[in-house]
C-alpha cells in the first residue's frame, strides 16, 4: 500500500493535521436537528410547569406572552430556529382590527355559538341551546397574525398554538379554518356596542 504522505514535509504534514483536526471540531460542534428539537421539546415542557395561567392576575395574553418569552430563553441556540415562526406569532399581538370586532353567530357543522370578540382583545363565547358542544361557554383573549385568528385561553395553556386560518367571506363574515380541515363560519351580529370599532366596520 502506498504511503499517502510520502514526498510531504513534516511542516506540511503538520498543518494538514491541525487543519483537519479543527474541521472535525467544528463540525462535531454543530448542534443536528435532533439536538435543536430535544431542547426546544424540554423548554416547551418546563415552560408549561412554571407559567401560570391565573385570569385574575393577568390575561390569557399575557400569560401566553411569558410563556413564549420563557421558551425562547430555555430553548438555546440549538432549540430557537425551531421555534421562530410560533415566537413571530406572538410577538404579533396584541392586534384586534376592527373587521373581527363584533358578536358573531358562529357555525361548525352541528355546532352553534355566540362569540363576542372584544375590541379591548378579550373574548367570550357561548353555545346556543341546540348545540351538541361538550362545554358551553370559554373566555380568554384573540388576536390576528400572520392571516391566522389566535385564541388565547384563561382556563390555561393550548399549545401548539390555537392559531386558525382567515379565509375571507366579504363584509360581515369569514371562515376559520381548523386544524382537522373542516371550518367555522362567523356571520356578524353587531358591532354597535363598540366604540372603536365603527358599526358597518
Amino acid at each position: 500500500m502506498r504511503n499517502p504522505y510520502s514526498g510531504v514535509s513534516p511542516k506540511r504534514l503538520v498543518w494538514s493535521l491541525v487543519a483537519a483536526g479543527a474541521a472535525i471540531a467544528i463540525v462535531s460542534a454543530m448542534p443536528s436537528c435532533e439536538d435543536g428539537r430535544l431542547e426546544l421539546a424540554n423548554a416547551v415542557s418546563h415552560c408549561r410547569n412554571v407559567t401560570r395561567f391565573d385570569p385574575n392576575q393577568r390575561s390569557a395574553l399575557s400569560s401566553t406572552k411569558a410563556f413564549v418569552a420563557c421558551v425562547d430563553h430555555k430553548a438555546g441556540k440549538a432549540g430557537r430556529p425551531y421555534f421562530a415562526e410560533q415566537r413571530a406569532l406572538f410577538e404579533a399581538l396584541p392586534n384586534h382590527p376592527c373587521e373581527y370586532v363584533g358578536i358573531w353567530a358562529a357555525t361548525r357543522g352541528d355546532q352553534h355559538y355566540r362569540m363576542v370578540l372584544d375590541e379591548d382583545g378579550s373574548f367570550r363565547g357561548q353555545a346556543y341551546a341546540d348545540s351538541r358542544a361538550v362545554y358551553g361557554g370559554m373566555t380568554g383573549n384573540w388576536g390576528v397574525a400572520a392571516g391566522k385568528l389566535v385564541w388565547m385561553y384563561d382556563k390555561g395553556l393550548t399549545w401548539p398554538p390555537d392559531a386558525n386560518p382567515i379565509v375571507p367571506q366579504g363584509q360581515g363574515s369569514f371562515l376559520l379554518r381548523e386544524v382537522d380541515g373542516s371550518t367555522t363560519r362567523y356571520d356578524l351580529l353587531d358591532r354597535s356596542v363598540f366604540e372603536r370599532c365603527p358599526a358597518e366596520g
